[in-house]
């Protein structure tokens, strides 16, 4: 319950994050109705900025409009878990940004308790531990809420009571929603281990031809921008989402791999990757995602609200301060349960003696 508490109020602010960004001014720039500068352009400026680190994904945020999202690491293959985001004008190829999100610390704690991947697997296993303690509350509860109206709380009896009734009461609004998010919440913090099965599954498959070949030198890869056009000609109704360069963890050694989504808020997490040879600019292959590829995908705008304008997001906000009442009451009933058992055991010590 500690670390959920720790986990759903540094969530709260990322409820709005996109929002809170806006207003410090992070990543805001002006969309200009001219020519966008080839991609190249954009990671070579990004590049030059941070000469010490490389670019791994290019990423178009809807919420930074007006700006091409740079996320650097060390090294191409590196895990992400500390990418840097240098934001870049489309348009003059100028740095809007390169300073850490205004949020960032709040994502690390939330996402991965500032412990990088072990922070990560351990959240795993804690929301497998919200979610068996969901469906264990529930069933500890129904046969007494079947003996009283519901919401019921018992302010003739004990302290404990009274909160313990409290408690219950609001676990029980919250209960499906809580069960989601510690669901998405599971699905995210364990994501990159369905990505390491989904490149040794499908990604292998597409790229067999390539698994003797060593892979190629950056000063052979084509151009990055050219790769777009040619993996956006099959699919004129997608636009791009992100490109995992060659290496990084979304793509091998020899692929641009090019994400792209639909085009319509309906069709926006229907995403396709279409993989491009860094070297000959040829598709190698592109396919649907498979099923937990496609889970992993929905479940982030999910856990945080992401999908249906404020006025959703407002409600993950107001259920998350709900949760976090639940939580902190569930631990004051845990301590009160404990002083009662140790005042128990010294009055016992004392009769005895």
């Amino acid at each position: 319950m500690l670390v959920m508490l720790v986990v759903f109020v540094s969530g709260l602010p990322l409820v709005f994050k996109a929002e809170i960004e806006y207003w410090l001014g992070y990543g805001t720039a002006e969309h200009q109705e001219r020519a966008e500068m080839p991609l190249d352009s954009l990671v070579a400026a990004a590049e030059q900025r941070r000469k010490d680190k490389v670019v791994q994904f290019i990423v178009w945020e809807d919420n930074k409009p007006g700006t091409v999202i740079m996320s650097m690491a060390d090294t191409p293959d590196e895990a992400p878990y500390h990418n840097i985001s240098v934001l870049v004008s489309p348009y003059d190829g100028q740095i809007v940004n390169d300073e850490p999100e205004p949020l960032a610390f709040f994502s690390d704690l939330h996402t991965q308790l500032l412990m990088g991947k072990g922070g990560a697997f351990f959240l795993g296993i804690i929301a497998i531990s919200l979610v068996l303690s969901l469906i264990s509350g529930v069933m500890i509860y129904t046969p007494f809420a079947g003996r009283r109206p519901f919401g019921t709380v018992r302010n003739g009896k004990s302290k404990r009571a009274k909160w313990l009734d409290v408690h219950n009461v609001l676990g029980i609004i919250v209960f499906g929603w809580m069960l989601v998010v510690g669901g998405t919440g599971l699905i995210n913090s364990w994501g990159e281990y369905l990505v390491h099965f989904w490149r040794a599954d499908q990604v292998a498959e597409m790229t067999r031809d390539y698994h003797n070949k060593p892979a190629p030198e950056k000063t052979q890869f084509g151009s990055v921008h050219q790769a777009l056009e040619i993996a956006k000609a099959p699919y004129p109704e997608m636009v791009p989402w992100f490109i995992s360069m060659p290496g990084s963890m979304m793509s091998d050694a020899h692929h641009y791999t090019i994400y792209l989504r639909g085009g319509t808020s309906r069709t926006a997490q229907l995403v396709r990757p279409v993989l491009v040879d860094a070297v000959t600019q040829t598709i190698t292959d592109s396919r649907e995602m498979p099923w937990y590829m496609k889970t992993l995908m929905l479940s982030q705008p999910l856990h945080f609200g992401d999908y249906g304008g404020f006025l959703l997001k407002l409600i993950w906000f107001l259920f998350t301060l709900i949760s976090t009442v639940v939580l902190i009451t569930g631990l004051y009933l845990w301590w009160l349960r404990r002083k009662q058992r140790y005042s128990a055991d010294n009055w016992q010590e004392l009769l005895e003696s």
